[in-house]
């Protein structure tokens, strides 16, 4: 099964929800106060659910969203669209 993931960064906070190929909610993580350290607390929140999807799920990633203004921010930094 193929996830789509989206993940807002705002200006205290750090939200992630997880999608399945029927745009069923599979995951959804608490929102994470990140206290400026927007990159790091992002690699761990998406190093953690992603390895949850291919160990529990064998499911492959089909994107990856960022939303928030920290989000577009990180999303420039990646050059990604």
């Amino acid at each position: 099964m193929d996830y789509d993931v989206g993940v807002d960064i705002g200006s205290v906070s750090i939200n992630c929800v997880i999608l399945d190929e029927n745009h069923k909610v599979v995951l959804e993580t608490p929102y994470l106060r990140h206290f400026g350290l927007i990159y790091e607390e992002t690699h761990k929140l998406l190093s953690g659910i992603l390895g949850r999807i291919e160990v529990e799920n064998s499911g492959a990633l089909r994107s990856v969203t960022f939303t928030g203004v920290h989000g577009e921010l990180l999303a420039e930094r990646l050059r990604a669209q």
